[in-house]
């Protein structure tokens, strides 16, 4: 018999132990697990906030217009660094930033990275194209060599332009480590973030080296996500290590996953206690009575003072908190609640203040469809539901809520509620929506103005161009003639009378005559090129030049160039052409005769400012950051040109030298068009012209063609 009830006692002992340890460990978990709850809500609450705010400001016009590649769509830019950057003002946003339809950042919070930064390749960007709205965490950025989070989001242009994306970059680390400072459980317990895809582990500030470590069971953490389970695993050195006990969550916008841990000693200390205590009824009844009840106090004002911490928590908290039973009764608010709804001085909870909400209109909104009531039904929380409550006091105020079902073993039964006071949010909206409609009628009436003097300018353009192909045209006729007869003249007067002249003077005044004759030679053709100039770059500039383009060999072209340039360089015994082309190069879509003027312009001018020495052209084909170029050069030996008028050569009407004239003789040699029509039928064809120069020692003008935006044909 005595052996029976030894035995009896050893089995009542070891289940006291064991259901102690388990009721003790699952009252001490129960704070972790309620802090796990009121850390994922928080973190819901802060990406939905950003998410709405995000696609609320992609909306706004002045980034949709700022996409528009045009001259109001190029000064809307500005507008929109400012209004990105008034965004991240007290916000824990890092930077936001406007991409184009080809990922170039065209706006930004911090104007620095405009032109630096491109996310074409960047699978978020490609996403929101498409008109999702994404979240995605990278363990370190491109630029940044911290953890961040990007939540992108598309902007829709008005009229047919293509969209853009707007995005905005959290510091992870910074922000996450705001809502994980909160929250501490025992003496060295808290909460850490880990995300499973870029394995970044964020701990609080407060923490020491060390302390969290629950990276290495990532796997058994995720399984027990969300279940209200238990983990415990052992961590730290060799003879040194603890035993923790975590419980996780995953939280639905970002992936993450949320760990609260503690250590097992500090929190099952009690429930050890109260062990050997049970172990003392199998000796005293009354002893173990007396001290298992002492153990339960204990046990209980610990549970007390977790209760009074979240009490303490939630009614200290900015935002109204509300809880529900399955009826729809408002069981608990804290006093942010209270005073939203203006309840402060009420002596009792009413009873069902969701009859009160209404529809902007004023319309009471169906229990029913609250977010408490759809959070219930559906099991799943509800955010970014707006209503109106009008107050005891008669005021009628704007409320955003959310909610989300309480769950006890798998099934909710009760529904917390968050509320804010959004009305003066809300009225600030409305005069900024009254302020975008008065921005609109202005920028419409300004834009009805600028396409009136659009409309002045064009016609002014068309009569200008009109004017100058008449007067050229018939300035050409009579000097056509001019220039005939003249030649006419000096070719008979030194054919037939200048050989008669034998008298010393007569034959002084024959070369005189001819002299004179050469000059009316010289001037009239100078001046045919000034006519044709002006009509080429008047034709190029006001885009009404027709360009013939066909497949063009660069190479053949710079080969016609020089034959036709020979007899001036035969001319000048002084200068010696010399070619360095290629035997054949793929053919390009361009414009024979404009690529040939801007060959034989360089030529030209090369010979013209050469007393002595060497004219190189020479055709190479080069590949440089992808793209393939081809390059046409000049280079010279002759008087160079001045540091101070290589950024203005290419201006029209500007001639290199003093009073825009030669640098030898003073005498202007043309009318500052030549370089000028060159540059703009380069650029006509993507490409770019450029020179290098140093005074006495020659120059070299580079023209370069792009093959891809000349749609090469095949060879």
């Amino acid at each position: 018999m005595l052996s029976l009830l030894l035995t009896g006692f050893v089995l009542i002992t070891i289940v006291s132990y064991i259901h102690t340890k388990r009721a003790a460990e699952e009252l001490a978990m129960g704070h972790a697990v309620q802090a796990l709850r009121f850390l994922n809500l928080e973190l819901d609450n802060q990406f939905q906030e950003l998410r709405r705010n995000l696609v609320q400001w992609s909306k706004e016009d002045i980034f949709s217009l700022a996409l528009a590649d045009t001259y109001l769509g190029r000064s809307a830019r500005a507008a929109a660094n400012t209004r990105l950057a008034d965004r991240i003002r007290d916000r824990d946003i890092a930077r936001i930033m406007l991409a184009n339809a080809t990922g170039d950042i065209i706006a930004a919070s911090d104007p620095g990275i405009i032109g630096v930064i491109s996310i074409a390749d960047r699978g978020f960007f490609q996403r929101s194209l498409t008109g999702e709205t994404v979240v995605e965490s990278l363990s370190k950025g491109r630029y940044v060599e911290y953890p961040i989070t990007i939540i992108s989001t598309m902007v829709a242009p008005k009229e047919m332009d293509k969209p853009g994306v707007l995005y905005l970059v959290l510091d992870t680390s910074r922000f996450a480590q705001r809502l994980l400072d909160e929250l501490r459980v025992g003496q060295s317990g808290g909460a850490v973030v880990l995300d499973p895809q870029t394995g970044i582990i964020i701990t609080p500030s407060w923490a020491t080296p060390g302390q969290f470590n629950p990276g290495p069971h990532l796997a058994a953490l995720d399984a027990i996500a969300n279940t209200g389970e238990v983990l415990r695993y052992r961590t730290g050195a060799a003879g040194m290590e603890t035993e923790r006990m975590a419980v996780a969550g995953r939280n639905a916008h970002t992936g993450w996953l949320l760990v609260v841990e503690a250590d097992a000693h500090e929190i099952l200390a009690p429930a050890a206690w109260l062990a050997t205590i049970n172990g003392l009824i199998s000796l005293c009844i009354l002893v173990l009575a007396a001290f298992s009840l002492a153990a339960l106090n204990q046990a209980l004002g610990g549970l007390r003072a977790s209760e009074a911490r979240y009490r303490s928590l939630i009614e200290t908290s900015p935002l109204g908190i509300a809880t529900f039973d399955g009826h729809g009764r408002a069981t608990y608010l804290n006093e942010r609640a209270k005073r939203i709804l203006g309840l402060e001085t009420a002596a009792s909870l009413p009873e069902d203040w969701r009859l009160e909400l209404e529809d902007e209109s004023g319309t009471l909104l169906p229990p029913e469809t609250l977010p408490m009531a759809r959070a219930l039904a559906e099991a799943a929380p509800m955010h970014g539901w707006t209503a109106w409550h009008r107050r005891p006091d008669g005021q009628r105020r704007v409320l955003s809520l959310n909610a989300a079902p309480l769950m006890v073993s798998g099934q909710g039964s009760d529904v917390v509620a968050v509320m804010e006071d959004v009305t003066d949010l809300y009225n600030a909206r409305q005069v900024l929506q009254h302020s975008k409609k008065e921005l609109e009628t202005l920028v419409e009436q300004r834009t009805l103005e600028l396409t009136e003097a659009n409309r002045r300018l064009l016609e002014l353009d068309e009569l200008k161009s009109a004017f100058l192909s008449t007067v050229s045209h018939d300035l050409r006729t009579p000097l056509t003639s001019v220039l005939g007869f003249a030649k006419l003249i000096h070719r008979e007067f030194a054919k037939r009378f200048a050989p008669q002249a034998t008298d010393p003077r007569l034959a002084k005044s024959a070369t005189t005559i001819l002299a004179n004759l050469d000059i009316i030679v010289q001037e009239g053709e100078r001046l045919t090129r000034l006519i044709t100039d002006l009509l080429d770059f008047s034709r190029l500039d006001s885009g009404y030049y027709h360009w013939k383009d066909g497949p063009v060999d660069l190479a053949a072209l710079a080969r016609d160039a020089a034959r036709a340039l020979a007899a001036a360089f035969g001319e000048n015994k002084g200068v010696r052409l010399r070619l360095d082309i290629p035997e054949q190069l793929p053919p390009m879509q361009l414009d024979p005769d404009r690529i040939m003027q801007v060959l034989i312009n360089l030529l030209s001018n090369a010979l013209k400012f050469t007393a002595q020495g060497e004219v190189l052209l020479f055709v190479r084909e080069i590949h440089d950051t992808g793209q393939t170029v081809v390059q046409l050069g000049v280079t010279d030996t002759g008087a160079g040109i001045a540091a101070g008028e290589i950024g203005r050569i290419f201006d029209r009407f500007y001639q290199v030298g003093q009073a825009g004239g030669s640098m030898e003789t003073n005498k202007p040699l043309g009318a500052g068009l030549g370089l000028a029509i060159c540059k703009q039928i380069v650029e006509h064809y993507h490409g770019r012209i450029r020179v290098q120069s140093e005074p006495g020692r020659g120059s070299t003008f580079v023209v370069e063609l792009p093959r891809e935006h000349s749609q090469a044909l095949p060879a």
